[in-house]
């Protein structure tokens, strides 16, 4: 009998401790910055989950998720459909969060400290982008091609199509080269079709002193290809 308590003592202690310890590592997140390798940065504001493009403003935060404690911690995920996921934090707080999801045919969410990302030495050699939209009337981006002298060329369609010539600056260069880091673009599969009737086509050629590589996509680029071009755009319109 005196056995049997011991270890109800020994059980209910190690319950105890876990709770403890799980309740020290919610509140360790809140406030806190990562970014995932899709150059999205996430903001845990007390229990929300806010996110923005890396080079956006704070102002453009969007909710886009809600973190709770019960007997693990939750990470209920909105998605792009505007429907709630639910995913279990695994990894402990470090420098990364591996959020696991409850449906097996999701991806996990992981998650790395600003800091964390080791450099490589990756140094653009040229990258060159073509966007072809599917109806002519459409704006923006047709060409692109910047040179590792940080001098870019590019097309627009509101401009006529008249080829235009700037220079980046060396931060915003070298925050480019920061983000094809992060992207990891030579893991990225060499072509990708998306189900779309208004889209565009996108070729993306990379050469930099690491790899060299070509990524299409029909209709749609990837979430990762789109934000490197978003911030190529912002940059564009504000150097």
């Amino acid at each position: 009998m005196r056995i049997i308590i011991i270890l109800f003592i020994c059980v209910l202690f190690s319950n105890c401790n876990g709770k403890s310890d799980k309740l020290s590592t919610f509140n360790n997140l809140k406030n806190t910055v990562w970014i995932d390798s899709l150059c999205n940065e996430f903001h845990f504001k007390d229990s929300t989950f806010i996110k923005k493009r890396l080079f956006e403003k704070e102002s453009n935060l969007d909710e886009v998720g809600k973190l709770k404690l019960h007997d693990d911690i939750e990470l209920l995920f909105i998605d792009d459909f505007d429907k709630i996921k639910k995913y279990y934090l695994k990894s402990e707080l470090k420098e990364k969060l591996e959020f696991i999801p409850l449906d097996k045919y999701l991806n996990n969410i992981t998650l790395f400290k600003k800091d964390s990302i080791k450099k490589s030495g990756l140094e653009i050699l040229e990258l060159k982008l073509k966007i072809r939209p599917f109806f002519l009337s459409s704006s923006g981006l047709r060409d692109l091609t910047i040179t590792q002298d940080k001098k870019i060329e590019y097309r627009r369609a509101e401009n006529k199509y008249e080829l235009k010539t700037v220079t980046f600056s060396d931060s915003t260069f070298n925050q480019l080269e920061k983000y094809l880091e992060i992207l990891q673009l030579d893991k990225y599969e060499d072509k990708y079709e998306f189900a779309s009737f208004d889209g565009a086509k996108y070729e993306l050629n990379i050469k930099t002193n690491l790899y060299t590589k070509t990524i299409e996509c029909t209709q749609l680029p990837t979430e990762g290809l789109w934000n490197l071009i978003s911030f190529i755009d912002y940059k564009l319109q504000t150097e």
